[in-house]
């Protein structure tokens, strides 16, 4: 019942709004006009938006591209120490890798 009340409120404000707007066309411009910059506005700002995801998406695959210290698995000397896995795909014993 709230729910209907406030959404019969809101289209007798939409209504009145409409017909002052009707009877006065400078009105009418003012609120064309406002509409316009708020449009060119939004417009602006998701730009900016899109830019600020654009550099941090190149700064993040920048990151992800530049290999670890210390990774490198040519450079290392120490004993390399064989992977057993649980199941070989043939045969079902364990494989060494």
């Amino acid at each position: 019942m709230r729910k209907l009340f406030g959404l019969a409120l809101l289209a007798g404000i939409v209504a009145a709004v409409k017909k002052y707007l009707d009877s006065n066309p400078d009105a009418k411009r003012q609120v064309k006009d406002q509409a316009n910059k708020a449009m060119d506005q939004a417009k602006h700002l998701a730009e900016e938006a899109g830019e600020k995801v654009k550099a941090r998406t190149s700064q993040a695959q920048d990151v992800a591209d530049r290999p670890l210290s210390g990774s490198d698995s040519s450079s290392s000397t120490g004993p390399s120490t064989p992977v057993t896995t649980p199941n070989g795909p043939a045969t079902g014993a364990p494989t060494t890798l």
